[in-house]
């Protein structure tokens, strides 16, 4: 709109010194530059009278200078452009659009070229993906968050393992405490086998040898032993403090959990049986029982510790490192005060027709975040008590349809100062041997 926006850029990110800086360019100076020229990664910039592109390539520059000299192109009009029109129609802030399809298609013939065979995206079901758009928008002082990755068809093989929305029985574990919760509705593992079989098999037909032997070690078929055996309800969470211990949490819907026990067992031993010389570790289970409930560990004979416990419950299996935690999931269950029935979290999901979702992901990292400043110092601890004061809890909620996967949150930029969280990342404080990045 105004003068004066090369003259900062030039100054801000100057070429001199070690870094490649940012090479600020007007349409004379582009017209005479070499396209072979070369900022050492800085990149250009080509200040116009009304617009400023930015671009790590001239020949880029060049064409797209040209275009805008030249008025309409016609891009609106196809359908890509018709579905970026579609995104400023509904209100725009910041959209993100993607011709994934044309970009696999290239990767796919590179990996042709290279006889890596193009089956392997043919195979994983990501050949019919065509564009992903996501919007940002600000809605009387709100954020809406949107994104949309389409495909040309009913989604297949790995594209389809995201189920339809449902009740996410998995979240009636996770205390409103926790701090982060990742659930998904998968479609049935039994058919995320057949995919996994059907991708790992020669173009021949006969079977993968990989595959076969690995269930011959394992004493198990994994289709019918170990994914017959589930549903496609599963969590993820960090349900409790982080120190000493991080309280990790596992829920896995289970159909059968006497035949699934037995498989766990069977498996164990086989891996007990195959370890051989320094370095291996013999793991086992042992059960026992508290009223009416089985409990199990995981135990590493080798060291003598204890891996993880788990138990079985309303057709669920919930895993967790220590059976404290176990004991405080049957409760979270029993109660019926969980996660998914706080007023707080439901008042984060997005406000729409939606009353099920695919997939959500939630984060409440405030609270956990103080603790760690006891293993910090300097311009990381720093760095996690801004973070602190600055997050909020947020939820990003997914949902599967036939021909598309949709996502959408009502959060800010989930919840962080990315500047805060880029300056604790890039510290070099040193905990123990690991640094803040580790």
């Amino acid at each position: 709109q105004k003068g004066g926006l090369d003259n900062l850029l030039r100054q801000e990110f100057s070429t001199s010194g070690s870094t490649g800086g940012l090479t600020v360019l007007d349409e004379r100076s582009l017209d005479v530059a070499p396209i072979t020229a070369n900022t050492k990664g800085g990149g250009y910039a080509l200040i116009r009278q009304h617009e400023a592109v930015f671009s790590n390539s001239i020949m880029t520059l060049k064409q797209v200078d040209a275009q805008l000299n030249a008025g309409v192109s016609g891009f609106a009009s196809g359908e890509f452009g018709q579905q970026i029109t579609a995104a400023y129609d509904r209100g725009a802030g910041v959209i993100l659009a993607a011709d994934l399809h044309q970009m696999l298609d290239n990767k796919a013939r590179l990996l042709h070229a290279r006889k890596n065979g193009k089956r392997s995206v043919e195979n994983s079901g990501m050949e019919d993906v065509r564009y992903l758009i996501a919007e940002h928008r600000e809605t009387n002082g709100l954020p809406e968050n949107h994104l949309n990755l389409q495909f040309a068809g009913t989604r297949q093989r790995v594209a389809s393992w995201l189920a339809a929305p449902a009740p996410i029985g998995s979240l009636d574990f996770v205390s409103p405490n926790a701090a982060v919760a990742v659930a998904v509705l998968s479609k049935d593992p039994k058919d995320i086998a057949d995919d996994l079989i059907a991708m790992a098999t020669p173009e021949d037909g006969t079977p993968n040898k990989e595959w076969t032997d690995a269930e011959e070690k394992l004493q198990i078929s994994i289709r019918e032993d170990l994914a017959a055996n589930l549903g496609g309800d599963f969590l993820l969470s960090l349900d409790g403090p982080v120190l000493p211990t991080p309280s990790w949490k596992a829920v896995i819907e289970v159909h059968d959990s006497q035949r699934l026990e037995q498989t766990l067992e069977r498996l164990t031993r086989s891996i007990r049986n195959q370890v051989h010389g320094e370095g291996g570790h013999r793991i086992d289970i042992e059960s026992n029982e508290v009223g009416a409930q089985h409990f199990y560990s995981v135990r590493d004979l080798t060291v003598g510790s204890t891996v993880a416990q788990y138990t079985f419950a309303d057709g669920f299996m919930i895993v967790a490192p220590s059976r404290a935690l176990l004991m405080e999931a049957l409760h979270t269950h029993a109660s019926g005060q969980s996660l998914s029935r706080s007023a707080a979290f439901r008042a984060l999901l997005p406000k729409d027709e939606n009353e099920n979702y695919s997939a959500i992901l939630y984060q409440n990292l405030s609270p956990v975040l103080t603790p760690l400043l006891s293993q910090f110092r300097g311009e990381s601890a720093d760095a996690i008590r801004q973070l602190a004061a600055d997050s909020r809890p947020t939820a990003i909620c997914a949902w599967g349809r036939d021909s598309r996967i949709e996502a959408a949150s009502n959060s800010r930029l989930f919840g962080f100062d990315f500047v805060t969280l880029g300056t604790l990342l890039n510290s070099r404080n040193k905990v123990g041997d690991q640094t803040v990045r580790e």
